[in-house]
């Protein structure tokens, strides 16, 4: 966006960030949705599950908010898993 943001008025320039903010942070949702899937998928235990999180997390340097994050959607995920199992 530099050089780019010469051409547009502070309110475009809002509304653009603004949107790609949320774009940002919807694709983030996805690829956590996406980790947590494949974590629940390859994992035993709710506590295999959480560990591999912390080495995900790790290793792709996700903040403590994010890593919270991808917490809790394994541990939903790997919720629905159970229930789905016991339920013939």
């Amino acid at each position: 966006m530099k050089g780019f943001r010469g051409k547009i008025n502070d309110r475009q320039f809002a509304k653009l960030r603004k949107t790609r903010n949320q774009e940002a942070a919807e694709a983030l949702e996805r690829n956590l949705s996406h980790i947590a899937g494949e974590i629940v998928a390859s994992s035993a235990t709710p506590s295999e599950a959480v560990e591999a999180c912390q080495i995900v997390a790790q290793a792709h340097s996700l903040g403590e908010e994010h890593t919270w994050r991808l917490i809790e959607k394994v541990m939903a995920f790997f919720h629905e898993k159970c229930g789905r199992e016991i339920v013939p």
